[in-house]
């Protein structure tokens, strides 16, 4: 990304999606990683990701502010405008619908929103079409992430 941007991760886990984030935004900018770190939106049950987090995103932690929280709480505390939006929380129909109301309006105008899981997740489909599509100028989708850009 060009120039100073800010980049907001919900549902960062053990860092591998941070990582990649991080090292596409230039010297001066953010990500900011929200998580609970507890895997608790997770398939194979509840255990603390943190340390495995931090490990994975050593290269990059000039760059990441970490939100140890859930998203709804964090989004109530933040107060800058999002360049680039990556949501990949919880998958749930109402855990993608808290998110997507509590961010979404966070997000520039052309600033860009990513959805991941896409393509299995009914949660996430669901609400990519009912309520972020309305708010999209263009959108792209490969098989498992959504991406687009907001009016």
């Amino acid at each position: 990304m060009d120039g100073l941007s800010v980049a907001v991760e919900i549902g960062s886990y053990i860092g591998a999606s941070s990582l990649m984030i991080a090292k596409g935004l230039n010297a001066d900018s953010e990500l900011y990683c929200v998580d609970t770190w507890e895997n608790d939106a997770m398939t194979e049950g509840n255990w603390d990701t943190f340390v495995e987090f931090k490990k994975n995103t050593g290269l990059v932690a000039n760059k990441i502010v970490m939100g140890r929280s859930n998203s709804a709480d964090a989004a109530k505390k933040f107060e800058d405008t999002i360049d680039f939006l990556f949501l990949d929380g919880d998958h749930s129909y109402e855990g993608v619908k808290k998110d997507v109301d509590a961010w979404l309006e966070k997000l520039k105008s052309g600033g860009i929103i990513t959805m991941h899981d896409i393509g299995w997740a009914e949660g996430v489909k669901k609400v990519v079409k009912e309520d972020v599509k309305p708010h999209l100028e263009r959108f792209k989708q490969l098989p498992n992430l959504f991406w687009g850009w907001k009016k």
